[in-house]
């Protein structure tokens, strides 16, 4: 029951392994192994149904382990940088001279005469000549006159006597004379006149600059003026030099797969048989040979098992625990 168990634990640590030592398998072809694995994985139950566990003898125990995929290098030349050809420039020559330069040419410039002013004395109106009007208001003189306040009427009065008898009331009417009122009033003596008086112009004499001769522009001639100069002459013009340059080539290692990856029983410590001082002879082992096992302790915790399985993969050795095959690699005595 006991190595029943122990195989089974066995065999998935095998499957596990296998897997990822195709994904981490360093300094191999990253294409072939990936398809190793692939393949693996596709064909586990397979090959699990196929492999038969072999015969053990008493006190033996066998672990279906993983054999790695081997590769065989090989070293090739390649290009890593093809011929060419490059361009040197090999510069012009020059010398230096010295050389009559004109720096400014011949011409005529425009001068400009200024216009000449006499001082004259000119009269100048400052008020107009003008007709001043003065009206004259009207002359009245005063009347006395005499006006019908009110005219002449004939008013009912009474008499006595007369034709009519039986002692009645008799009227005749009776002309009441006009009444007359004494006005005084103004009439117009001398009627309103307009008086016009002539005012004659003012003038002050004042003093003003005019034109004597008029402003005039007159072309003046000058001569071109020269300097000393150092020049820079062409002596050899530029050319150019063609020149090949050879390819470069490098020696690079490739891997060509040999066999592939596969599974295998083979022969491992027994649970019961595996003891601290094998584990601490293997973590010793590993530690000399630069495989990180990490401290001393008989344990076989992670970093033992990553040291151990890294060791055999590099060593083409079956990958799943603490094979036989491992120990006599490692020189450890069984």
């Amino acid at each position: 029951m006991m190595k029943r168990k122990m195989s089974a634990l066995l065999v998935a640590g095998a499957i596990t392994t296998l897997v990822h030592a195709q994904t981490q398998n360093e300094n191999q072809a990253n294409e072939e192994t990936d398809a190793a694995v692939s393949a693996q994985n596709s064909e586990r139950h397979d090959t699990l149904n196929t492999l038969s566990v072999p015969q053990a003898s008493a006190g033996e125990c066998q672990a279906l382990v993983i054999v790695p995929a081997q590769f065989e290098a090989k070293t090739e030349q390649v290009t890593v940088k093809e011929a060419s050809e490059t361009i040197e420039v090999i510069p012009a020559e020059y010398e230096w001279v010295e050389e009559q330069v004109m720096i400014k040419p011949a011409g005529e410039r425009l001068e400009v005469v200024p216009a000449t002013y006499k001082t004259i004395e000119e009269e100048i109106e400052i008020e107009p000549a003008v007709v001043e009007k003065e009206v004259i208001e009207p002359q009245f003189a005063e009347v006395t006159e005499e006006v019908l306040s009110k005219p002449a009427y004939m008013a009912p009065q009474n008499a006595t006597g007369g034709v009519a008898g039986n002692g009645g009331e008799v009227l005749r009417l009776v002309e009441v004379p006009a009444e007359n009122s004494t006005i005084t009033k103004h009439v117009v003596q001398e009627d309103v006149q307009v008086k016009e008086t002539p005012v004659e112009a003012k003038y002050v004499t004042v003093q003003k600059q005019v034109i004597d001769q008029p402003a005039e522009v007159k072309k003046v001639p000058y001569e071109a003026e020269y300097e000393t100069v150092r020049v820079k002459k062409l002596v050899k013009e530029a050319e150019e030099v063609r020149k090949e340059i050879p390819a470069e080539y490098a020696e690079v290692t490739v891997y060509d797969k040999i066999s592939d990856a596969q599974m295998r029983w083979e022969k491992v410590l027994c649970e019961n048989t595996v003891n601290k001082g094998t584990i601490e002879e293997v973590q010793r082992a590993l530690n000399a040979q630069g495989y990180k096992a990490g401290v001393v302790d008989g344990a076989l915790g992670p970093s033992t098992t990553r040291a151990l399985e890294k060791y055999q993969r590099d060593n083409n050795l079956g990958v799943g625990g603490v094979t036989m095959e491992t120990l006599d690699s490692l020189g450890i005595n069984r």
